[in-house]
C-alpha cells in the first residue's frame, strides 16, 4: 500500500518562508528552516495516513523540487519547492480465530 502527502514552501516578500500544509501554514526564518519543517512535517502526514489505512512496516521516502530562477547578474531567485512524502508498507493481515 502506498500514502502520500505534500507540503509547498514559498517566499514571503519580507525574507520568510512560508510552509504549506494540508492542514495549515506556519512560517519560518530562513528556507532552510521552512524545509526542514515541511519535510517532516509532510513525512509524519504520509506515515499517519498509512497507518489509518492500515499499512504495517511503513518506510517513508522524501522528494523535494525547488523552482529556483536566476537574475541578469547570476544570483539565484527561489520561487517554490514542493516535498512530497511517499510512505510505503504492506497491508496488515487480520489472522482468523480458532472458533471462526
Amino acid at each position: 500500500m502506498r500514502q502520500q502527502a505534500t507540503t509547498t514552501i514559498t517566499p514571503l516578500p519580507d525574507e520568510r518562508y512560508r510552509v504549506h500544509t494540508p492542514h495549515g501554514v506556519a512560517t519560518f526564518a530562513t528556507l532552510d528552516e521552512a524545509g526542514q519543517w515541511g519535510e517532516t512535517e509532510a513525512a509524519r502526514l504520509a506515515g499517519e495516513r498509512a497507518a489509518a489505512a492500515g499499512g504495517v512496516e511503513v518506510e517513508v521516502s522524501l522528494e523535494r523540487h525547488d523552482t529556483v530562477g536566476h537574475t541578469d547578474d547570476g544570483h539565484a531567485l527561489f520561487f517554490e519547492a514542493t516535498v512530497t512524502a511517499t510512505a510505503r508498507g504492506r497491508p496488515a493481515v487480520q489472522e482468523s480465530g480458532a472458533g471462526d
